[in-house]
């Protein structure tokens, strides 16, 4: 067992490192989500590769290199799904974050606040991309957050999120 003790090491670390490296790219972006893409790729050759090699020593017996290999798909069952399953929840935290902002500045109604309000709730480290823009007569206001290329917003007084484009700042923006 003792001889083991360093690999069982390395594998823990490399496994918490890409981890770590898969949580922090859960931010929504473009860049993000390709990086969960490839993220996503490499897990499933590693898992693949994995398995057919787990099997062929375990077929020749070799109790060691198969425990290994074991080790290492369930390593990729676990990196795998880390920046998906962040990015949603970041994504839900900032549309309930938006939703609830939306709602205690529609109940107060115009003029509506030059700057988005604080909201006392809300993690600011788990939201993502997102903005407050106000009309100049200050009567009608939006939210939006971004999702990678894609912007959505909350209009007053429809309160349905609709969809915008890329790269959305405001109705005065330049969007695509």
């Amino acid at each position: 067992m003792r001889r083991h003790i360093i690999g069982s090491m390395i594998l823990g670390v490399a496994t918490a490192t890409f981890a770590i490296l898969a949580w922090r790219h859960t931010f929504a972006t473009v860049h993000d989500k390709g990086y969960a893409l490839a993220n996503l790729a490499i897990c499933g050759f590693v898992f693949t590769v994995a398995c057919f090699g787990g099997a062929i020593a375990g077929i020749m017996r070799q109790v060691a290199v198969r425990n290994y290999l074991v080790a290492l798909v369930i390593a990729a069952l676990f990196v795998a799904p880390i920046p998906f399953i962040g990015t949603a929840y970041r994504m839900n935290a900032t549309k309930q974050y938006l939703t609830q902002t939306y709602s205690a500045l529609a109940e107060e109604g115009p003029p509506f606040p030059s700057d988005l309000p604080a909201h006392g709730r809300a993690n600011r480290d788990a939201l993502i991309s997102h903005g407050y823009w106000v009309a100049d007569d200050r009567e009608t206001f939006e939210v939006y957050y971004h999702d990678g290329s894609d912007s959505f917003t909350k209009v007053y007084p429809t309160g349905q999120w609709d969809w915008r484009g890329n790269k959305y700042a405001g109705p005065d923006s330049q969007h695509e």
